[in-house]
Order: structure tokens, then C-alpha cells, then sequence
């Protein structure tokens, strides 16, 4: 692959992955041959879901090991180690109308490394934070990275004219920016959540009472203890599952009886039951076809507006249809409108595809 030579080029390479977290390969791929700069990146991420959680576990310094920093990724958590490496210094999460994990808005993210237990750890006190126990006061962090996040909801009742805001706000970002990095997710045009599916409606509406987390006005002013007290909770419930406390009730029996049993050729663990537990406020909203062609129609008429000295420097999609996050029987014809709709607007210079089934 040639280096990038111009500021005006409007020829893109592409890279296609199954599982999203397998895109970072990629961007430190090109970031070592130098098309993709050490720092001042801006990532415009189209999805259903932030991505930006944190590893629970990781030590911080694994962003300089890339090899192992691979293999200790998901789906979920594959940017705010290229936030804290400093190669990410602006994010746009540009989201549908069905996400809301996250308020729209600006945030000011500050990622950094634990001091006591080491772990990569986020200073923005909201309620996806401190839901996963992953919060942490900035005196407690050090190597310390801040960053913009702005939040942008396309809006399937809007015209299509009505998102020149969201156009103006990335357009100035990426002139901030040394180089762009476009990211597409097609569960952004419609989303499955696979959690719900192992359950019954009644267990999946326990579990969701089980873990729920709702930030209050009367507990927001102190988000360390907030943070504490769920992380406390979240360690009950993964003993609850592993037989360390009593069931208390029919449904939980139930659920528990689920451990052990074969779902998609993988046995069920009690961690499969926790993680599912937390992952019940993640949107489910398998589009209608004329939802996902004004979704693709919006993205492209935003994609456009941006001046050729911004184009994407990179441009990565994830087709997240093995989970499945996007619908199976969607996935094809959503990753074959959005190429259109990218090559409508840029030349792609290279295509590569991982190996996906």
C-alpha cells in the first residue's frame, strides 16, 4: 500500500473484519508504515454500540505490547487502549436513533492508568462507566489521556438536509486532526442483541431488573461510591450464578439451570449468564428496509459534505453478523449498500476482507 502523498487524495483503502475489535490490527498496521500517524487521529465511528468500554482487567501497559494487546480485546473495548497509546485524540460516535448508551452531546473522556491496580480506568462520571464499575477519579489515574467524544444521533424522522449540524462538527474536528479514520459497523443499521435470545421474556426481564443501574441526582454527586457500590453488586451476582449464594426465587433456579447446558455449539458458563446480565440495556432493533436505506442514504449524504482535505485516511467495516449483532439475514445487502455508497463518494484504491463465514 502506498503512503499517503496528498492532502486532496480521494482514493480510500478498506479493510473488512467479522469481529470489530479485529480493525485495530489494521490501524497499527498502517500506523507502523507510517500512512496512519503516530497521533492526532480522529475516529469517526458509525454504530449501534460506543465500543468504548474498557478492559476489566488489563494491565495498562499492555497498549505497548500490541501482539498480547490483541489477544486481550473484544468487540466492546478495542478503542480506549488506542486512546490511552495517544494514537486516538478525537472520537465521533455517530449513532441511530434506537442507541443510547451514551447522551448525545460533547464529553471530555479522560482515560489513564490505575494507580493501585494498574488497569486502564475512565474519568467520565455517566452511567455507561459506572454501570461496569470501570469509573475512576482522575486523582487516582496516572499517564493520563483526555479527549473529545461527541456523541451524533442520525434521526430517521429527520430530513435529510437537517444533518448539517453533525457535517460541521466533524468537519471541524478533522481539521484539528492529523488524519481520519472512518469506522462502520453494520449493526448501525440494524441491531440484534444475541443476550436475549438465550433466555425466556420472563428471565431476560429479571436479569434486566437484576442488573439495571440508573444514576440519580441523589447518588451523582459522589460517582466513586457510586462506582463501588456496583462493582460490590456485580460481584454478588456472578456469585449468585456460580453457586457461592442461594437462589432466592423459581426464576433465578431457572436461569442458573441454563449453566451447563449447549447454546451455538459452546457449553454455558456461569460468567456467560453474568456478562449476559450486564449486556441487557445494549439496543435491539432489527430495521425495516426502508429504515436501513434512509440510515445508509443519511450516512452518505454526511460522508459527502466533508472537503476532500478531511477524507479518511482509512476506512474500516466490521460486519458483527456471527455474534450476531447484525442481522444474519441483513448483513450481505447492508455491507453491499454501504461499499456503494463509499464508492459513490471516493475511488477505493484496496479492499481486503479477514476471513468470515
Amino acid at each position: 500500500m502506498a503512503a499517503h502523498t496528498s492532502s486532496v487524495e480521494t482514493s480510500l483503502a478498506i479493510h473488512i473484519v467479522e469481529d470489530h475489535n479485529e480493525v485495530l490490527e489494521y490501524i497499527y498496521s498502517d500506523i507502523g508504515k507510517k500512512i496512519l500517524p503516530f497521533t492526532g487521529i480522529c475516529l469517526v465511528h458509525f454504530d449501534s454500540h460506543p465500543d468504548l468500554l474498557a478492559p476489566q482487567d488489563m494491565p495498562a501497559d499492555r497498549v505497548y505490547d500490541k501482539e498480547n494487546l490483541f489477544e486481550s480485546l473484544s468487540i466492546g473495548d478495542w478503542i480506549l487502549p488506542a486512546v490511552y497509546a495517544g494514537h486516538f485524540t478525537s472520537i465521533v460516535w455517530i449513532k441511530p436513533p434506537w442507541s443510547n448508551q451514551i447522551p448525545t452531546g460533547q464529553h471530555m473522556l479522560s482515560v489513564g492508568k490505575h494507580c493501585q491496580c494498574g488497569y486502564l480506568r475512565v474519568h467520565l462520571p455517566i452511567a455507561y462507566y459506572l454501570s461496569e464499575g470501570l469509573y475512576a477519579c482522575l486523582d487516582q489515574l496516572e499517564n493520563v489521556k483526555t479527549v473529545p467524544l461527541y456523541v451524533l444521533t442520525l434521526d430517521l424522522k429527520e430530513h435529510i438536509d437537517t444533518i448539517s449540524d453533525p457535517c460541521i462538527t466533524i468537519q471541524k474536528l478533522l481539521e484539528e486532526s492529523s488524519a481520519c479514520i472512518l469506522d462502520v459497523d453494520l449493526d448501525f443499521f440494524s441491531t440484534v442483541n444475541p443476550f436475549k435470545l438465550m433466555f425466556t421474556e420472563e428471565q431476560y426481564e429479571y436479569l434486566s431488573h437484576l442488573y439495571g443501574f440508573e444514576l440519580s441526582k441523589a447518588n451523582e454527586d459522589d460517582p466513586s461510591e457510586v462506582n463501588e457500590s456496583r462493582l460490590c453488586k456485580l460481584s454478588s451476582l456472578l456469585d449468585l450464578w456460580s453457586g457461592k449464594l442461594a437462589d432466592k426465587n423459581l426464576i433465578e433456579t431457572q436461569i442458573k439451570s441454563l449453566i451447563g447446558q449447549e447454546k451455538n455449539g459452546d457449553i454455558i458458563e456461569a460468567d456467560d449468564i453474568h456478562i449476559a446480565g450486564m449486556m441487557t440495556d445494549l439496543p435491539h432493533h432489527v430495521s425495516e428496509q426502508s429504515e436501513i436505506v434512509s440510515l445508509i442514504r443519511k450516512m452518505k449524504t454526511l460522508l459527502a459534505c466533508l472537503k476532500e482535505s478531511s477524507m479518511p485516511r482509512l476506512v474500516t467495516i466490521a460486519r458483527s453478523s456471527n455474534d450476531p449483532y447484525t442481522p444474519q439475514d441483513q448483513v450481505d445487502k447492508i455491507q453491499t449498500a454501504v461499499m456503494d455508497a463509499l464508492s459513490s463518494i471516493w475511488t477505493v484504491k484496496m479492499l481486503t476482507y479477514s476471513h468470515y463465514t
